[in-house]
């Protein structure tokens, strides 16, 4: 799993014809934003990262330890990868604690516990924003919003949820469960614009509809 996180190459963002098929107004006043560095439109859920230098879709993340960027591309992997990683590390402190306590064996248990932990703890938030279908960058927002909204106002908003069950297949991409950890698979194609469209974008359109009609 570490190899595909790894190795998964991310790829160029949509054109910008194909973007303007997916909303009925003038380019310059569209939902999207431009990518100063790539000097492209930006799509909804699109970050450009300055270590890789390129935009990344549903990006999540950089990640030091993999050195690759964490987008829809190799979500995947790497979910699965810190979470068979952390299970492996809470096993082996399970096998070790009856050993006999040396000092080595204490120093070896606590690496895993702590760390098997800490990954636990990190593989788990990453499953809560699978099936809402978040990213880091994503629910770190949402958290500053519902913390300057008043009290009775707070909600988080998750515009980009399907329903637990098409978050979990549109993110990880798999065709059968058996093929979810197998890391050889082919993850399932996917169209980068059903990732960015959301209720929020549904709402555009719906406005861009009604002026549309009141300016007829």
């Amino acid at each position: 799993m570490y190899i595909r996180t790894v190795f998964t190459k991310h790829l160029d963002t949509v054109p910008t014809s194909k973007l303007c098929e997916y909303f009925d107004g003038d380019l310059v006043n569209s939902p999207y934003i431009s990518c100063e560095t790539c000097q492209c439109l930006k799509p909804f859920r699109c970050h450009h990262c300055q270590i890789c230098d390129c935009c990344i879709y549903r990006m999540d993340h950089h990640c030091i330890w993999v050195g690759q960027c964490i987008g829809i591309h190799n979500i995947r992997f790497f979910f699965l990868f810190i979470s068979s990683l952390s299970l492996s590390l809470l096993l082996g402190a399970i096998t070790t604690y009856p050993l006999p306590f040396s000092t080595s064996i204490k120093l070896l248990f606590t690496f895993e516990c702590v760390l098997g932990s800490a990954l636990f703890i990190f593989a788990f938030g990453h499953f809560l924003m699978i099936v809402t279908n978040q990213t880091s960058l994503e629910i770190s927002s949402n958290i500053i919003d519902y913390i300057h909204q008043p009290s009775h106002l707070r909600r988080f908003i998750t515009p980009y949820d399907l329903g637990i069950s098409t978050n979990i297949h549109q993110i990880l991409r798999f065709a059968s469960y058996w093929e979810l950890f197998n890391p050889f698979s082919k993850q399932v194609s996917c169209d980068p614009m059903k990732v960015i469209v959301s209720r929020e974008y549904m709402m555009y359109c719906d406005c861009l509809s009604e002026e549309n009609e009141q300016n007829q």
